[in-house]
């Protein structure tokens, strides 16, 4: 190629230009701040992560060493109905947020639950929402 005194002038490469380096940052490590709560209500192996975004919005995800992974068990199946024994199961798949302010959001504890796994043993182990936060979105496609 020619060069010109167009601005934006494309060069062949050669060895002087350094590359950059192999093994870029993920998205995670370069736009979140990670946490990890282990061992939830004192259940051993009960452990989740929390991904928070710079603008407080968080990821909620089970955590490489929870319980659900021991002992070759696989996840067949994600329930979002979820609610306390003797009322009606409320789908967490339901909750619509809408406007500017995120009207609509659901209202969490620490302690609630946002689904139950189930195993390929039938085992339920239930994810929990970690901290206190409104609840905006829900991945359907797990």
């Amino acid at each position: 190629l020619e060069s010109s005194e167009e601005e934006g002038v494309l060069v062949p490469y050669d060895d002087s230009i350094p590359l950059p380096p192999s093994g870029f940052p993920s998205a995670i490590d370069r736009f979140y701040t990670r946490f990890y709560s282990v061992d939830i209500d004192g259940t051993p192996y009960y452990d989740q992560y929390i991904h928070e975004h710079h603008n407080k919005l968080c990821v909620i995800g089970v955590a490489p060493t929870h319980a659900m992974y021991r002992e070759g068990r696989r996840v067949v199946e994600v329930d979002f109905q979820v609610g306390r024994r003797g009322r009606r199961k409320k789908s967490l798949l339901d909750n619509e947020v809408r406007g500017k302010r995120k009207r609509g959001g659901l209202w969490l504890e620490r302690t609630s639950i946002l689904c139950e796994v189930v195993c390929s043993d039938g085992a339920r182990f239930p994810v929990f929402a970690c901290m206190a936060s409104f609840l905006l979105e829900v991945n359907e496609n797990l």
